[in-house]
């Protein structure tokens, strides 16, 4: 693809593939393919080993993590501007979570062989893919300690945060985070009912305002 194709404009809104040397952007545009995915389909599934890197260009991705045997736990929802699948490129081991099409989807695949081509002509380029997974490792963190430290309410509020915080470092300019609160509630490990009386009560204290499948943080 073209490093001048629209698409990739959509990804140079997101902070981790603007922040990328100008020949890096090029090559990952050039060795990268656009792929489409119907909702439902599975981009990236836990336990398979390393495929590849996803830049999300348009559509939404649920990312989830299984739990025991039965159960699956949302981690994020992605829009455009998203990465994913860098860990398994990076550490060899499998890959950590699915990610699923939420809706009609594209995205920029760079395939485990040519990230791997990539690297090896020019091994200063990794630090770029490894400030990524430590990122990553960084929100996770947060969310762990927020939700070990805070009362539900809080926990509720700052999980929103952290989600709107990842939104805008991929581009998102507007301080509403895109969330059913089913979905929030799988996040947050909590019922339905008590999703909703949390936010009841946050709204009351001016903190967010909840709307159709979105809630809007307070500035």
């Amino acid at each position: 693809m073209s490093p001048d194709a629209p698409e990739i404009a959509v990804l140079r809104r997101g902070r981790w593939f603007a922040s990328l040397p100008a020949e890096l952007q090029a090559r990952i545009a050039q060795r990268g393919v656009l792929r489409r995915f119907k909702a439902g389909q599975v981009l990236l599934r836990e336990g398979d080993p390393a495929r590849g890197m996803f830049g999300l260009v348009q559509g939404r991705t649920r990312h989830v993590c299984a739990v025991g045997d039965e159960r699956e736990v949302l981690m994020h929802v992605g829009g455009p501007g998203l990465w994913t699948g860098e860990y398994a490129l990076l550490s060899g081991a499998r890959t950590v979570g699915s990610v699923i099409a939420d809706a009609p989807t594209q995205a920029l695949f760079l395939s485990a062989k040519e990230w791997q081509r990539l690297v090896d002509e020019e091994p200063r380029w990794l630090r770029h893919f490894a400030q990524l997974v430590a990122e990553r490792f960084a929100t996770a963190y947060r969310a762990y300690a927020d939700a070990q430290g805070l009362n539900r309410d809080d926990w509720v509020l700052a999980r929103l945060k952290l989600v709107a915080q990842v939104e805008r470092e991929h581009g998102a300019t507007m301080p509403r985070v895109r969330l059913s609160q089913a979905q929030l509630a799988t996040m947050v490990g909590v019922s339905r009912q008590t999703l909703s009386a949390a936010l009841m009560r946050l709204q009351a204290r001016g903190l967010l305002r909840v709307g159709f499948r979105s809630i809007e943080l307070a500035e």
